[in-house]
């Protein structure tokens, strides 16, 4: 498939990513139905603040924001070290951990009428 020399190895890794993955993502909204081909670049290899660079090291201003996800830019200090923080306590238990329960009273307290929430790390069933 000729493209432009521009997202050369974008093309690469995507014809590389779609011999294992369908559309060559694991999220749809990420995948390549969702772009304009040669001129959107395919493959994130890192992000700083309101930037990302491709994986032809081309610096981009990510106005998708991660799908929305990322409302502080990336690599925010306070957010790293409170990311970090837990990490180091650990983030995946056999039982619920402490986190749970003070994140979901705090989204309750936001939300009027709110009584309970359940947190799921898929998106596919939030409420």
């Amino acid at each position: 498939m000729k493209t432009s020399n521009r997202f050369r190895n974008s093309q690469i890794f995507l014809d590389r990513a779609l011999r294992s993955i369908p559309l060559g993502s694991q999220t749809f909204s990420k995948s390549i139905s969702q772009y304009p081909k040669d001129c959107s670049p395919l493959f994130i290899q890192k992000a700083n603040k309101a930037f990302v660079w491709d994986v032809d090291n081309t610096r981009y201003v990510d106005t998708v924001n991660a799908l929305a996800a990322i409302t502080l830019g990336y690599r925010n200090r306070t957010v790293d070290r409170a990311v970090i923080k837990q990490v180091l306590r650990g983030s995946i238990y056999s039982l619920p951990g402490r986190l749970e329960t003070i994140v979901a009273e705090k989204i309750n307290a936001l939300v009027p009428d709110r009584k309970s929430t359940r947190l799921n790390s898929s998106h596919a069933n939030i409420s």
